[in-house]
């Protein structure tokens, strides 16, 4: 038997500190609590020069995962549903799918880039609380292209960042912009499978936080 056949079955039965570095995996599912503020400059009606702050609020639930395909391709998928309120509608709820897919390269054996491009859909409901109805509106569609970069700096920390160019659609396609963000991540691995992870994205007034945990393979 020799050390590599070793290796695979008994990995699964160490800590990870007993293992080697290895870069950081793109087979995994994950789930987490997810929280999105979006402030976006309104002009009054009378006063074009005057603005003011609509905040968007919500939070819920997200999960998904990603798949290696190859060496260098994988693909991805997330849902997430949440609910908030807003100082121009009175609640709402919203769901979000992303699909994409992507390159990677790994350097060596700590640290990966990759390029991706993703396209997301959202469908959100209108709460009236004035009189119990609900109200289908238009959601926000985009298409994402994003390049990263994933760095294991120990056997159990790896940090993560990465720049997103965003197409986005709005009220069925009668308003496009086109954004840019920013991402930074953190996973923490309690075991050679389970990690806690952490992250932020800000794209153009639309700060998105995730905490939760994650299964490695």
């Amino acid at each position: 038997m020799n050390k590599k056949l070793v290796t695979i079955i008994f990995a699964p039965l160490l800590s990870p500190l007993a293992l080697s570095l290895d870069s950081p995996s793109y087979t995994y599912a994950e789930a987490s609590y997810t929280n999105t503020v979006f402030v976006t400059r309104q002009a009054t009606i009378d006063a074009p020069v005057t603005v003011f702050k609509a905040k968007d609020d919500s939070d819920g639930f997200k999960m998904g995962g990603s798949v290696e395909l190859s060496e260098y391709i994988f693909i991805t998928g997330h849902f997430s549903r949440t609910s908030g309120n807003t100082v121009l509608r009175s609640s709402f709820n919203r769901d979000i799918t992303t699909f994409g897919i992507g390159g990677k390269y790994d350097f060596d054996n700590r640290s990966t880039v990759f390029l991706s491009y993703s396209t997301t859909g959202s469908q959100e409901v209108d709460l009236d609380l004035f009189n119990g109805t609900t109200i289908p509106i238009a959601g926000t569609d985009a298409d994402t292209i994003r390049v990263g970069y994933r760095y294991q700096t120990n056997q159990t920390i790896e940090l993560n960042t990465s720049l997103s160019l965003n197409k986005l659609n709005f009220s069925g396609g009668r308003i496009k912009q086109d954004k840019v963000g920013i991402r930074l991540g953190l996973a923490y691995a309690v075991s050679d499978v389970v990690q806690l992870i952490a992250d932020f994205e800000s794209v153009d007034g639309m700060d998105t936080s995730n905490i939760g945990i994650r299964l490695s393979y």
